[in-house]
């Protein structure tokens, strides 16, 4: 089975600001599946009890507050953190709860810049990382897609606002993570979308250009990639008059490494937006590995 999903979790702020991307975007797909955890209030979420500390969260119990207000989540999930957020404490007993109740749980991590952590939160951040990454490797989630925000940043163009950075960020993962979810949903036109390995669960997300073939993935930092999936989208009138199309998709799919690398491909009609207009041609990328990732 490729790996899919039709609701969101968001834990702590970070996570719960892209759960509200999410409802700002896609509401008309996700319908009334994406769900707030936090000591903040969001609207339409789960107000928990404030705590200090990763470790108090750690110890928090998933109370029958949450338990009726998760009761509608469909059966695939992705919960959306980062390990900055102390909230992000109670991602592993939420997960346990998750999980007895027959959920698959993919994670969205976030891992945050650098310079804008003490470094406590360094530390916590990278702890809760690499745990999160050892469960996925074990099976307990279906997927982890790493994304860095700082790598993020630079694939926007450089005249934003200081104010709307972050947006922009959470707007770039989303609209990503989205679209290979929904196209993951969907047979393609031309090609087949491969299912991954079961050991390789931990992943990353990002575009490439069909001319050059340069890959921009969303986590400098990932490495030893052992499967890699290409989505070519184009508009309808590219793919029905583009001539050059053909030759293009095979010289940039037999560039990489056939011997080391499991690659599979599809091209598939551009989605259609909330407003009823077709977007841009693009090439998204999605490099799995068995390693962890530092």
């Amino acid at each position: 089975m490729i790996d899919t999903f039709d609701s969101i979790i968001g834990i702590g702020k970070i996570g719960c600001e892209i759960a509200k991307v999410f409802k700002k975007q896609y509401s008309h797909v996700y319908l009334d599946s994406i769900f707030f955890i936090d000591w903040r209030t969001w609207e339409g979420g789960y107000e928990i009890e404030k705590r200090i500390g990763h470790e108090q969260y750690d110890e928090y119990e998933v109370d029958e507050g949450m338990k009726k207000y998760l009761s509608c989540c469909p059966n695939q999930v992705l919960i959306a953190l980062s390990g900055v957020s102390e909230t992000s404490g109670i991602t592993l007993r939420l997960c346990e709860h998750l999980k007895r109740a027959g959920k698959a749980i993919s994670i969205l991590y976030i891992r945050p810049e650098q310079f804008s952590m003490t470094s406590n939160e360094r530390k916590q951040e990278n702890m809760t990382y690499n745990v999160l990454q050892e469960y996925a490797r074990s099976g307990k989630f279906e997927k982890m897609w790493i994304i860095g925000d700082e790598t993020v940043e630079d694939l926007l163009p450089a005249n934003i606002p200081i104010r709307e950075v972050y947006t922009k960020i959470n707007e770039t993962i989303v609209d990503v993570i989205h679209t290979i979810n929904a196209l993951n949903h969907t047979q393609p036109e031309f090609g087949t979308i491969k299912e991954n390995y079961k050991s390789t669960r931990l992943a990353t997300v990002g575009f490439a250009n069909i001319d050059t073939y340069e890959e921009k993935p969303m986590y400098t930092y990932f490495s030893d990639t052992r499967e890699k999936k290409v989505y070519f989208l184009f508009k309808r009138a590219t793919i029905d008059t583009d001539v050059t199309l053909r030759k293009k998709i095979k010289q940039h799919v037999m560039s990489f490494n056939w011997e080391e690398i499991k690659v599979s491909w599809g091209v598939y009609n551009s989605l259609i937006d909330k407003d009823g207009k077709e977007n841009l041609d693009k090439v998204l990328i999605e490099n799995s590995s068995a390693e962890i990732q530092k």
